[in-house]
C-alpha cells in the first residue's frame, strides 16, 4: 500500500525532475517557446504515462542530438516532447544521455 507520504515524494521527485529537464533544455536552447505553457497544462503527476515503446527508444538518440544543437525539439518532435513530459522514466533516459553526450566532449 502506498502512503500518502510516498505519493507527497514522488509527485516532489517527479516536479524535480520535470524542472532539471526544462532547465537543461533552456541551457541548450532546445526548450520549445511554448514549453512553459505546456508544462503548466500537463496535469498533476498522480496517473499513469503511457508506456514507453521501441519507437520511443529509436527517437531517443535522435531528440538528444538535437537538443544539443539547440533545435526546439517541442515543435520538431511534438509527441515525443508531451511523451518526455509525462513519462518520468523517459524524461530519465533523456536526461542520462543528454549528460552522457556533454561529457563525452
Amino acid at each position: 500500500m502506498v502512503s500518502g507520504f510516498d505519493v507527497l515524494e514522488s509527485d516532489k521527485q517527479q516536479k524535480s525532475d520535470m524542472m532539471t529537464l526544462r532547465n537543461r533544455l533552456k541551457d541548450l536552447q532546445a526548450w520549445p517557446a511554448a514549453g512553459d505553457d505546456l508544462l503548466n497544462l500537463v496535469p498533476d503527476f498522480n496517473w499513469h504515462p503511457l508506456p514507453l515503446t521501441e519507437s520511443d527508444n529509436e527517437w531517443l538518440p535522435l531528440v538528444v542530438r538535437d537538443s544539443l544543437r539547440g533545435v526546439d525539439i517541442g515543435f520538431q518532435y511534438p509527441a515525443f516532447f508531451q511523451k518526455l513530459l509525462t513519462n518520468p522514466r523517459l524524461r530519465r533516459l533523456f536526461l542520462s544521455e543528454i549528460e552522457r553526450a556533454t561529457s563525452a566532449h
